[in-house]
């Protein structure tokens, strides 16, 4: 198995190509079965071998088995744990393959939303030491917060139009279907929640975008985002006010108000029209990822200085990483996207 690790060369990796390697891998597969339950018949990936490292190996991928999709990561996962790896020309699409050539073992198992939560480490004759399980939180967390929580009463009596200024409050986060017939409040504690996000995220096309604008007061900033979720709701989008923290270019992190957007009618123009409103309120670029789990999203520019037109990957989402230093604030949770 080994000598079929060379750079350049076409590739296929199996659940039964760490058996093959002589090696003892027994909390490897302890681990599959864990993770995955039963094992398929003819699950593989296979691609091209294009990076060896002290024993690693990064295969390009060409064609998987799409239950094995947690085993792959994208370019910036593996750029960041391979240091001196480098591509000149990245699609952010694009997914890798990361194993250890002694005993064909992957090196990553990415488990739903949590991150990487498996390593292979090795003893000293090169065999499976341990496959690294989740916490028995699985990695989530909300700051000591739970995020379904819903206060046991809210007596507020508002008419509609004052609803909007009372939003982010944290009872409720949209002004969809949020009074009964007799004008009261109904609280949505999960209505802006990062579980329903995820769904949102995994199910629909999705995008995040503000209008405000470093340089521009805060009046002019507050108007323009409501005229933005204004026309967000006349083009039929889910829309919920969401805090972001972001970097323009060439300057320091900063909050802004931003809008996490939803294709609920699933229109081909969702992209374009994000792109449009994007570039009318002079924004850098907007967070934009296709409906699918193992897709991940991209930060596509809007602007000559950020090269207009263009994609970066921003990566898969993520939930609970309090430390990410750019995220988005949802209630008390927070996702990102790495």
């Amino acid at each position: 198995m080994v000598e079929d690790i060379k750079l350049g060369s076409p590739f296929t990796w199996t659940l039964q190509s760490p058996k093959e390697s002589g090696k003892n891998v027994d909390e490897f597969y302890a681990f599959i079965d864990d993770q995955l339950g039963m094992f398929e018949e003819n699950v593989h990936i296979s691609g091209t071998v294009i990076y060896i490292s002290e024993g690693s190996a990064v295969i390009q991928v060409s064609e998987m088995t799409p239950s094995l999709f947690p085993f792959t990561l994208f370019y910036n996962e593996v750029k960041n744990r391979f240091y001196d790896f480098k591509l000149e020309d990245v699609d952010p699409y694009q997914k890798y393959f990361c194993l250890d050539v002694a005993s064909m073992v992957s090196m990553f198992f990415y488990y739903e939303t949590e991150g990487f939560l498996a390593n292979a480490e090795f003893d000293s004759d090169g065999n499976l030491d341990y496959y690294e399980q989740p916490d028995e939180d699985g990695g989530i967390g909300f700051d000591g917060e739970d995020d379904s929580f819903v206060p046991d009463q809210i007596n507020i009596h508002l008419p509609a139009e004052e609803i909007e200024s009372y939003e982010n409050l944290g009872a409720f986060c949209n002004t969809e279907n949020t009074l009964d017939d007799d004008g009261n409040l109904i609280p949505r504690g999960d209505a802006c929640s990062v579980v329903r996000a995820e769904t949102w995220f995994n199910t629909r096309d999705c995008a995040i975008l503000t209008a405000w604008r470093g340089g521009k007061s805060r009046k002019t900033n507050d108007d323009n985002n409501r005229k933005l979720q204004r026309r967000l709701r006349e083009l039929g989008y889910g829309v919920t006010k969401i805090t972001g923290w972001f970097a323009e270019k060439d300057k320091e992190v900063a909050r802004e108000n931003s809008f996490l957007t939803v294709n609920l009618n699933e229109e081909d123009s969702f992209r374009s029209n994000i792109y449009e409103l994007s570039e009318l309120y002079e924004q850098d670029s907007f967070l934009y990822k296709k409906a699918g789990r193992d897709i991940p999203a991209v930060l596509v520019h809007t602007n000559d200085d950020t090269g207009k037109g263009t994609e970066e990957l921003a990566g898969r989402l993520r939930i609970g990483n309090m430390e990410a230093d750019i995220y988005s604030q949802i209630k008390a949770g927070r996702i990102t996207f790495e």
